[in-house]
């Protein structure tokens, strides 16, 4: 997993956004429903840009299947956006998975 962007979360009007941009090559996108490779994507994720790391991870993670769909013959391309309003637990914005 190559991380080009993960936050610092940013004000925008009443909500907090979280933009997330990373890429999984092929053997990573193969082994996305693997117990091991989704602890691996949890452990990069969950400790940065607080509360939304964790929360990404369990997010992002649900979009197991638009990965694998969404995989070329070099991995895959994702830019996501978590989203809280006020105190409203942390969800998915925007979702982009696109081939390499």
């Amino acid at each position: 997993m190559n991380i080009s962007k993960f936050g610092p979360p940013e004000i925008n009007g009443p909500n907090l956004d979280c933009d997330i941009y990373f890429t999984l090559n092929k053997p990573e996108v193969d082994g996305l429903s693997s117990p091991t490779t989704q602890a691996a994507i949890t452990a990069v994720l969950a400790p940065g840009a607080p509360p939304f790391g964790a929360i990404a991870a369990a997010i992002i993670l649900s979009y197991i299947d638009t990965m694998k769909q969404k995989s070329g013959p070099n991995g895959v391309s994702v830019k996501c956006t978590v989203r809280q309003v006020g105190g409203v637990a942390p969800q998915m914005k925007e979702f982009i998975a696109e081939p390499l």
